[in-house]
């Protein structure tokens, strides 16, 4: 297979420069390298944008973070829960990360946008493998106090806060328009690719190695990604952010979502998730697993690995169904799996079960997510893209109160009431959208991007076109 290989050679050619014409030596924006790929994007595959040499290298990346990250989830959980007891104090630690991340994240999409974004990304890898390796010696020394565990996750939370509008933003900058839904959907894939099985080893060496063992692996992991980034050729980004402050540029952000009508819908719909379906992934399955399950580290791994298979399924399916026109239809379809999976596990007494209903509640995540994620993007423009990213990443900041709803809640009324609350109000919520708004249940891919999948001219977002298409809310 031929290889698209696109770029420059230093991380100098991720700066922003302001000049209209191309450096010497810089390649261009990847809309400018269109007609190379315009053969193949007539007829987009499942793993098209692979033939990328460096998206396919970002991609590798992004599946070596994220052994890192569910390595973290089993064993951080596992750690908390053992030493106190306590759905409280779950939450908690699940949320001091999203509260990380709410703090930072406006400022860090401005960031993303203005400066060199190898630099960036390779800075969170530093962090990200540091304190890892902190970690892992604490508790091998037994010096591990509690406060090092939320200070570590206030950490991976700042880290994370840089690196989800880094990877929403380098995608554009590595393949053309036409191929973005195939390309979030496989970045999509590579954060979950892992999920099936990453999860279950955590949970067995856990059980063999004790949780040192897990940080120690994680720290490997990141060392393996900031060797993808060195190999990475960053192509000269096309918009770049203009001056101002950083609250004016967030400000930009937020005013774009406000007044953009799919934009904002569908971020609305995006908080769903974040507040009543990932903290109970993310917070309560220690407790399903060593009271509920009566099992261990392991039975948390298989839990947990079990949601990563669903969660690998999606956004391939995903990846596969780049022509597929209804995504409002599958938003709200998938929120309905979301809810079925959530009052199913606060209904039965069986792992086995259980493991079922895990891998169906993945599955429907990651597409929900893939979908919102991709009629975003699509209704961005290339300009703006950082700053209304840092504006959609305190959605994720505000699975603090989810995760804290849930860990105080199982602690009052029980694990199982708690999750069979929150999943009956997530099928509410789907019942009212599919009802109460046509512009979900009507909108199609081409109303965001009237090219998306198609052989034709480049894809452009319904905000830059002035697509009227969408029917009203």
């Amino acid at each position: 297979m031929n290889e698209e290989t696109t770029g420059t050679s230093g991380p100098g050619a991720g700066s922003s420069e302001r000049s209209d014409s191309p450096a010497v030596g810089a390649a261009p924006p990847a809309e400018t390298r269109e007609t190379t790929l315009r053969g193949r994007a007539s007829k987009i595959g499942t793993f098209t944008c692979l033939g990328v040499r460096d998206f396919r290298l970002f991609w590798m990346g992004s599946v070596g973070s994220s052994v890192g990250q569910w390595q973290n989830s089993v064993t951080i959980g596992w750690v908390l829960y053992d030493l106190t007891g306590s759905a409280t104090l779950l939450g908690l630690i699940n949320g001091m990360r999203s509260f990380a991340m709410l703090g930072i994240g406006p400022i860090a999409g401005v960031v993303v946008d203005r400066m060199d974004r190898r630099i960036l990304l390779m800075a969170t890898k530093v962090l990200l493998f540091t304190a890892s390796l902190v970690v892992g010696l604490l508790l091998a020394l037994d010096r591990m106090a509690m406060w090092h565990l939320f200070a570590f996750m206030f950490l991976f939370g700042v880290a994370q806060a840089f690196d989800q509008p880094l990877r929403q933003t380098i995608v554009f900058d590595l393949v053309p328009r036409r191929l973005i839904p195939n390309a979030i959907a496989l970045m999509t894939v590579a954060m979950n690719s892992t999920r099936p099985w990453a999860p279950a080893l955590a949970g067995f060496m856990i059980a063999w190695f004790g949780p040192e063992g897990n940080f120690f692996f994680q720290s490997a992991a990141y060392v393996g990604v900031l060797v993808t980034i060195l190999m990475m050729v960053f192509p000269r980004r096309g918009g770049v952010a203009k001056g101002g402050s950083v609250l004016h540029n967030f400000l930009e952000g937020l005013s774009y979502v406000v007044k953009e009508p799919t934009t904002r819908t569908f971020a609305l719909l995006g908080l769903v998730p974040f507040i009543l379906v990932i903290p109970v992934f993310n917070t309560l399955m220690p407790i399903f697993a060593k009271d509920v399950f009566h099992g261990g580290p392991q039975a948390l791994g298989i839990l947990l690995g079990a949601i990563g298979i669903g969660g690998a399924l999606g956004p391939l399916v995903s990846a596969s169904l780049v022509r597929f026109q209804r995504r409002g239809l599958l938003q709200i379809v998938t929120l309905l799996g979301m809810s079925i999976t959530l009052v199913g596990l606060g209904l039965t007494n069986s792992f086995y079960v259980a493991i079922f209903l895990m891998v169906l509640g993945g599955f429907c995540e990651m597409e929900y997510m893939t979908t919102n994620m991709t009629v975003l993007q699509l209704s961005i423009p290339d300009e703006l893209r950082g700053r209304v990213t840092s504006v959609l990443m305190l959605r994720m900041g505000l699975m603090f109160l989810g995760a804290l709803f849930a860990g105080v809640g199982a602690d009052l009324y029980g694990v199982k009431e708690i999750v069979v609350a929150m999943g009956g109000l997530t099928g509410v919520i789907a019942v009212l959208v599919a009802l109460a708004s046509p512009r979900v249940r009507h909108l199609r891919l081409s109303d965001v991007a009237p090219s998306a999948g198609a052989a034709g001219g480049p894809v452009v977002p319904a905000a830059v076109a002035g697509s009227g298409a969408a029917p009203p809310a």
